[in-house]
């Protein structure tokens, strides 16, 4: 699978579309098949690290709160 991923908190200057392994989806959880997605201002603030006290990120952090898809895993 293919994801863009960050690499520092320097906007986009490290963003690069990376292959990734996909994860089993644990308890209580899902995986989507991705069909859209969007940047939102709030990705636009963490990827500057504008929001890093809020919302510190982990690096290689893939940005991404908005999108819709179908969903492929479903464990309960």
């Amino acid at each position: 699978m293919k994801a863009v991923r960050l690499h520092g908190y320097d906007g986009l200057a490290t963003a690069g579309i990376e292959e990734i392994l996909v994860l089993e989806p644990g308890p209580d959880e899902i995986l989507p098949r991705v069909t859209a997605a969007s940047v939102n201002p709030l990705d636009l603030q963490r990827q500057a690290g504008l929001r890093k006290e809020i919302f510190p990120l982990e690096f290689p952090d893939i940005p991404g709160t908005d999108f819709t898809g179908i969903v492929v895993v479903r464990i309960n």
